[in-house]
């Protein structure tokens, strides 16, 4: 199916949604292109939906000039853009352009918010960027972001990915909701530095308050079996 022959394609913003969903997934960028040619054609394209749907779908298939293209015809009072091709760099694994556009976000004066802080902690954490990461964590704690569980989860992978275990668990301890991700993330860290006995006494812990754990957890070498 294309979009030039499909008539559905033709009229539904909905399709339209649901085949960048694919052809994101799928890294199918022939099929992005003709995509984004029809939405182009009706005028779509310059929805900052549509927009920021079209950045994840370069940035996954490695179409770093392309995504950033996007980017600079979303109107600069969108505050959303940067969220957008921060998102896409960090999902697609382009840290230190993540990192990049970040720097730059904040020098145009835009301030980090929960929705982005996560992706920017992401690449602090595959990048060592230790330092970055902790003033991050700042501004979670003086804006109470630390009550978003996904912002809390990204902050205990950023600081076990540095080897801080122990900042690592101290979040962990003062998450309300504490769930497997969060979990996950600070028994690998545990296990990266050969923390096998601890990593095993927190995953015991957590299943005592009914935590579920994986049957089992194999980070780097490390195992840790939880029963039940």
């Amino acid at each position: 199916m294309t979009p030039f022959t499909h008539r559905a394609f033709q009229s539904s913003p909905d399709l339209c949604t649901k085949l960048i969903g694919i052809y994101s997934r799928d890294r199918e960028l022939n099929s992005a292109r003709l995509l984004h040619a029809h939405l182009i054609t009706t005028g779509l394209a310059r929805l900052t939906h549509f927009a920021s749907k079209l950045i994840a779908i370069y940035s996954a298939c490695g179409q770093l000039t392309q995504a950033r293209n996007l980017f600079d015809v979303i109107p600069k009072t969108n505050i959303r853009r940067w969220f957008a091709l921060i998102g896409a760099y960090a999902r697609s694994g382009f840290y230190q352009q993540a990192m990049d556009v970040f720097s730059e976000m904040q020098r145009e004066g835009c301030r980090p918010n929960r929705i982005v802080i996560p992706s920017v902690l992401k690449a602090c954490g595959h990048l060592s960027d230790a330092e970055t990461g902790e003033k991050l964590h700042a501004v979670v704690l003086r804006h109470a972001f630390e009550f978003d569980a996904f912002v809390s989860s990204a902050i205990i992978d950023m600081y076990s990915k540095n080897g801080r275990v122990e900042k690592a668990r101290r979040v962990f301890d003062m998450m309300v909701d504490k769930d497997l991700v969060a979990l996950n993330a600070v028994v690998s860290g545990f296990c990266q530095r050969g923390m096998a006995e601890e990593a095993l006494v927190l995953v015991e812990e957590m299943q005592a308050v009914g935590v579920k754990a994986f049957d089992y957890l194999e980070h780097f070498g490390c195992w840790v079996f939880a029963e039940g």
